[in-house]
């Protein structure tokens, strides 16, 4: 029987490079400060469930855009991962144990799931600290998909990334320079800020 995994202490967390903290567990275990009786490994089981179920159904000469749109359906779809539309300020949003158990969370918290689902998969997704909300963005050959978690993870075009931008700038459009700069990845630890913080959007 395998031993369940053990989240990382935060003194360890801390002195950590962002490319090497573990965005999920991180996750884990901020929401275990909530709710101490949080069994992690109920939720590290669930992740790799999600991954093992589509490692069998996709097929493996898939390309990319067939590939993203089957592990769209997979997780928003049949599971109902979805953003929560009408109680939005619902701190059980921001914990991740939450989002599992109900399914419901805010683009951050979903993004998280989304996240960690790809990486189980071999795909490098990545999260952006958009004006607005929180998106997700996976490189390519010729440049980014970026994917909207809180909406089923429905790509978002550049013409349609640029006005949610223009939005948040007083009305002002953002140069294409600004926008690249905008689509950054966030870092692990911005992905993870704690619940109420200007990064959970």
């Amino acid at each position: 029987m395998s031993k369940a995994p053990q989240l990382p202490e935060w003194s360890a967390l801390a002195p950590m490079p962002d490319a090497q903290l573990p965005l999920f567990e991180t996750a884990l275990l901020i929401a275990r400060d909530e709710y101490p009786d949080l069994q992690a490994g109920e939720y590290v089981a669930l992740v790799t469930d999600y991954a093992d179920r589509l490692n069998k159904s996709l097929r493996q000469n898939l390309d990319l855009p067939s590939k993203l749109t089957a592990i769209n359906h997979y997780l928003y779809r049949e599971l109902g991962f979805s953003g929560n539309q009408q109680q939005y300020d619902d701190p059980r949003n921001s914990y991740l144990n939450e989002v599992f158990d109900r399914r419901v969370g805010i683009p951050i918290s979903l993004a998280v799931v989304h996240i960690e689902l790809m990486r189980r998969l071999g795909l490098a997704l990545e999260g952006i600290s958009f004006p607005g909300h929180f998106l997700v963005r996976l490189p390519v050959e010729d440049g980014i998909v970026v994917m909207d978690p809180f909406n089923q993870g429905r790509p978002v075009g550049f013409e349609e990334l640029r006005e949610r931008a223009s939005a948040h700038m007083d009305g002002g459009s953002p140069t294409d320079a600004q926008l690249i700069q905008i689509l950054e990845p966030a870092s692990s630890r911005a992905t993870t800020a704690p619940p109420g913080s200007s990064t959970d959007a």
